[in-house]
């Protein structure tokens, strides 16, 4: 919870490679497990 006593949800992965396949296998997995709800923010590295 942060100080609005909001939920925040943060999600990490490791990907073997950085091809599109991986990055549309990845995005498509975080929307299955937040309920297709979209991500305000996307930070990369």
């Amino acid at each position: 919870m942060n100080h609005h006593k909001g939920i925040i949800i943060f999600g990490a992965a490791l990907l073997y490679d950085e091809t599109v396949a991986s990055f549309k296998w990845l995005f498509e997995t975080f929307l299955k497990a937040y309920g297709d709800r979209k991500p305000q923010t996307i930070f990369t590295d």
